[in-house]
């Protein structure tokens, strides 16, 4: 019903695909915090809940575990605008990319 989860490319890929509630909690060890400015696109489209380690004494991240646990219509709101990120050609897209890369550079 709800994911917590760290905010790397792949889990957002994964969670988007799969229409899923998530509380997402950046790691802030990572180059350039990207991780950070992945969750916080998905904040700012309400398609997660936004939580930083540095928060976690507040109790940020049991109230908000709380509040979408509790409340279903949230959790399901949510889900649908995490699915507006998905890209389910995605590799199909990379794919094809490379191929035509390669083909240009050989000829």
């Amino acid at each position: 019903d709800l994911v917590i989860s760290r905010a790397g490319a792949m889990t957002i890929s994964e969670l988007s695909l799969l229409g899923k509630a998530a509380i997402l909690v950046p790691s802030p060890y990572v180059a350039a915090n990207h991780q950070y400015k992945n969750a916080k696109a998905l904040y700012d489209a309400g398609a997660c809940e936004l939580v930083e380690e540095s928060e976690f004494d507040s109790g940020k991240l049991t109230a908000a575990t709380e509040r979408l646990l509790s409340d279903k219509s949230e959790r399901e709101q949510m889900s649908g605008k995490i699915k507006s990120f998905a890209k389910p050609e995605a590799n199909r897209i990379i794919y094809e990319e490379i191929v035509k890369t390669v083909q240009n550079k050989s000829k």
